[in-house]
């Protein structure tokens, strides 16, 4: 997701992981992914915040831009979501 989350941060792209099972460890965890190179933001969240978004399955992404238009709720590969991605933002 980082390589999507840089190439259309400029396009009003945000990307923000949800961690909704380990809430013990959140720095080591996010410690983990920036010394995999991931730098957007994870949310920590509990349980009943991925219920009410109805993800039974992970991963599971929400594609926003412009903080309200919703571009894409499901399942893929990352080549899928810069499919839409790229569809949806006319690159």
């Amino acid at each position: 997701m980082q390589p999507l989350a840089d190439k259309y941060q400029d396009k009003g792209v945000s990307v923000i992981g949800i961690n909704s099972f380990d809430q013990n460890n959140k720095t080591a965890i996010v410690q983990k992914l920036r010394d995999k190179g991931i730098v957007f933001p994870t949310l920590f969240s509990s349980r009943s915040l991925v219920d009410q978004l109805g993800f039974n399955a992970f991963p599971r992404y929400l594609i926003i831009a412009d903080k309200t238009r919703l571009l894409f709720s499901g399942f893929g590969t990352i080549a899928d979501l810069d499919g839409v991605l790229s569809e949806q933002l006319g690159h």
